[in-house]
């Protein structure tokens, strides 16, 4: 004796889609795409109308999709470089101040940010645009893990035969790459300036002029200009 059977529709997949938000914001679907990349060819009413409609239906971009389809994936690395063995919770704290000013700062611009803290050869990595896991490399940390800023130099020196590595540092111990740091040689000329026009002779400066970390040199050599200048 047979058996009826009863066909079920297939249920509908509950996650909203471009398309839903196109039809709600009555716009083709490539239109939402650009407007909500920011297209400038988009409108601003439109750009407007198409992000209520994703607001509405609770609508969010596909990031792997939005990564495949731009070959970007809105992250920065961001590398601090420790001594050999070193508690991080040691850190140095203008390094942790140096850290939390880039992560806000990638933010502010859409990025999220992917922290490494490496010390030896055992975690040195900076190939993350390689890997497809950032657009691009920022470098800060002591200056006393000379193994760690060669490797960072020798790996930018090997990409610019080829590919280009969209990396920056702060406060290398080397001249042959772009870095970025605080001029220590004027500010330790402005304060000592300062402390002469206010009318002190007998001014000395603290510091290591032999220490591997090179702001501790410029600062000495600033401070002795300045003193030199005004006998």
């Amino acid at each position: 004796m047979g058996h009826d059977t009863e066909t079920r529709p297939k249920p509908r997949s509950l996650r909203v889609t471009s398309f839903d938000v196109a039809a709600e914001a009555g716009v083709s679907q490539s239109t939402v795409s650009r407007a909500l990349a920011g297209d400038p060819v988009v409108s601003e009413a439109t750009r407007q109308r198409v992000a209520e409609a994703a607001r509405k239906l609770n609508y969010f971009v596909d990031e792997n999709a939005a990564r495949l389809r731009t070959g970007r994936t809105g992250t920065l690395a961001v590398v601090v470089i420790c001594r050999p063995g070193e508690d991080r919770k040691d850190l140095n704290p203008f390094h942790s101040a140096l850290l939390a000013s880039l992560c806000g700062a990638a933010s502010l611009r859409g990025y999220e940010t992917l922290v490494s803290f490496q010390d030896g050869p055992e975690n040195f990595n900076g190939r993350y645009e390689e890997q497809r896991k950032a657009d691009g490399l920022a470098v800060i940390g002591t200056t006393e893990n000379y193994s760690a800023w060669d490797y960072f130099r020798q790996l930018g020196q090997a990409n610019h035969t080829g590919k280009s590595m969209h990396w920056v540092c702060w406060g290398a111990p080397f001249d042959d790459v772009e870095w970025i740091r605080s001029d220590n040689h004027g500010g330790a000329r402005l304060a000592t300036r300062h402390l002469i026009e206010q009318g002190y002779r007998k001014i000395v400066c603290i510091g290591s002029e032999t220490s591997p970390q090179r702001q501790f040199l410029e600062r000495y050599e600033g401070y002795a200009e300045e003193m030199r200048e005004h006998g």
